[in-house]
C-alpha cells in the first residue's frame, strides 16, 4: 500500500512539473511569436538561421560566424558562415560540417519564406606554408532554387544529409 501511495505521488509531481515545463514553454512560445511579428521577413530568417546555430564550436568560436539575406526579385539569397567544430581528423570535421549545414540546408527550404539561393561556408583555423594560423575556408556549398524545388525536403533527416544533399549540392 505503502509503495502504491508513494508511486502516485511520484507520478503527481512529475506531471505537475511537465505540465509547469508545458506552460512555460508555451508562453515561451507565444513571446517569441510576438516578437517575430515585429521584424521584417529577412530578420525573421536571420533569427531563425542564428536559432537554428546557437552554441559554441570546440574552439570557443559562436558556431555562426555571419550571416547575410538579401531579398531579390526571385527571392531570398542567403549566405551563412559557420565555424567548423575540431575532431581528430579532416575526414571527422568534413562529417560534422556536412551536418551542420545539412540542418541549415533543411530548415530553410522546409520553411514557408521564399528562398531561392543558399551558400554556406565552413570556417577553420588553417596553417599557412610559413607556419602562421588563419580562419580559412574549409568547406563550401551552394543550392540553388532549381535544385532545391526537386528536393524532396520531408525526406527524413538523415537520408537527406547522407544520401541526398551530397549529391546535389554544388561545392567550391
Amino acid at each position: 500500500m505503502k509503495k502504491h501511495i508513494i508511486t502516485t505521488i511520484v507520478i503527481i509531481s512529475v506531471l505537475g512539473f511537465c505540465y509547469g515545463s508545458y506552460k512555460e514553454t508555451q508562453k515561451i512560445k507565444v513571446e517569441e511569436k510576438a516578437y517575430l511579428e515585429t521584424l521584417r521577413e529577412e530578420d525573421r530568417i536571420g533569427y531563425f538561421i542564428s536559432k537554428e546555430l546557437k552554441g559554441k564550436v570546440s574552439t570557443g568560436k559562436n558556431k555562426l560566424s555571419t550571416y547575410y539575406v538579401n531579398k531579390t526579385e526571385n527571392g531570398y539569397d542567403i549566405i551563412i558562415t559557420i565555424n567548423a567544430n575540431e575532431y581528430q581528423n579532416e575526414s571527422e570535421i568534413l562529417k560534422w560540417v556536412e551536418k551542420e549545414m545539412t540542418k541549415i540546408y533543411t530548415m530553410l527550404y522546409r520553411s514557408d519564406y521564399d528562398i531561392a539561393n543558399v551558400r554556406i561556408n565552413a570556417n577553420f583555423p588553417m596553417m599557412d606554408d610559413y607556419g602562421n594560423v588563419r580562419n580559412g575556408t574549409l568547406h563550401s556549398t551552394w543550392i540553388d532554387r532549381e535544385t532545391a524545388k526537386n528536393i524532396n525536403w520531408k525526406q527524413d533527416d538523415s537520408i537527406l544529409q547522407y544520401q541526398i544533399l551530397p549529391k546535389l549540392w554544388n561545392k567550391y
